[in-house]
């Protein structure tokens, strides 16, 4: 079963996929202090997602689209050691009309400061 966003698709098959677009934008290199640290970058994706199903012979297309789109902020705390990134999603299924809005944060640059070498 696959998602669009985390929205659940309708579409079961042996072999699913999903076809994805996305546009990334940077919004600009900031340097934008905080206490003991600074917003240092934003972006934002855009994306349009949607469910295909290969069955023999012929590929099945779900009717529904999802768009989405991410805002992200680079944000360092503690000088250059602690990089992380915060991000909000906004999500929406064309077919459904159901929405979604996801808040987290990425500490995937955290660990790739502290990794061993």
């Amino acid at each position: 079963l696959l998602r669009l966003f985390s929205f659940s698709s309708s579409l079961k098959s042996s072999m699913p996929a999903r076809i994805s677009a996305s546009l990334r934008i940077p919004l600009g290199r900031l340097d934008i202090p905080i206490p003991y640290g600074g917003l240092t970058g934003a972006g934002l994706e855009v994306e349009v997602q949607k469910t295909l199903a290969l069955e023999n012979p012929r590929l099945d297309f779900e009717s529904g689209w999802a768009v989405g789109a991410t805002l992200t902020a680079g944000l360092v705390l503690g000088g250059t050691s602690s990089p992380f990134r915060p991000f909000v999603t906004a999500a929406y299924l064309l077919e459904e009309q159901s929405f979604l809005l996801s808040i987290g944060l990425n500490l995937v640059p955290l660990f790739e400061v502290i990794s061993l070498h």
